[in-house]
């Protein structure tokens, strides 16, 4: 597997952030950004949060066949081969990308990211579809986390650290009052069921 910092020198030749650690990873991509994906040599040792805010996009991940489209979240698990299939025109997203030893080497982190992630990994399911003011609360911590990485604040890394906490917790949130509601949504169920029984 290869860390985020190698796959983005890889696509794209340059560091995205002066004096960057390769620990997180905060974008807004389009089209053309996402389609890089399919030249990485390799699967990444990340776990990436991408919220659509426009436009529809096939992938292959793992290799199943998932659609994502506006207000969807797509969750990309460590070391798991991914490919986009089709992607529309108008597509945009928000990418949050955290490295998989960072994750797993933070306790709090490392808690957060099971709590949030283990009801999606149980029941095979990448992507969930959840309200627009859902995705907008995400996407918000997310250009907060970008705001950080460009700053010059010395206290820098623990405030990205508690960012990933919070997106993490809220996550876990979205994903419990979802159960509470009697399952994750009919949206959300069909996308799920209409995708390979196969893990992800």
């Amino acid at each position: 597997m290869f860390a985020i910092s190698d796959t983005w020198m890889w696509q794209y030749g340059k560091s995205h952030y002066r004096d960057w650690d390769g620990r997180f990873l905060s974008l807004e991509a389009d089209k053309e950004m996402n389609l890089r994906t399919n030249t990485q040599p390799g699967t990444v040792a990340a776990y990436a949060f991408a919220i659509v805010l426009n436009g529809t996009s096939t992938l292959i991940y793992s290799g199943r066949e998932i659609t994502i489209e506006r207000d969807h979240l797509f969750i990309y698990m460590p070391g798991f081969p991914i490919r986009i299939k089709d992607i529309s025109e108008d597509f945009a997203c928000l990418w949050l990308v955290a490295d998989e030893s960072f994750t797993a080497e933070t306790p709090s982190i490392r808690n957060a990211v099971r709590s949030a992630l283990l009801p999606l990994f149980e029941m095979r399911r990448p992507v969930v579809a959840i309200s627009s003011e859902e995705s907008a609360r995400l996407s918000t911590l997310i250009r907060m986390a970008g705001e950080y990485l460009v700053s010059e604040n010395p206290l820098r890394e623990e405030m990205l650290g508690n960012l990933y906490a919070i997106f993490l917790m809220d996550l876990s949130s979205i994903l419990s009052r979802q159960t509470q509601r009697g399952g994750f949504g009919k949206r959300t169920e069909e996308l799920w069921w209409n995708t390979s029984t196969d893990c992800c």
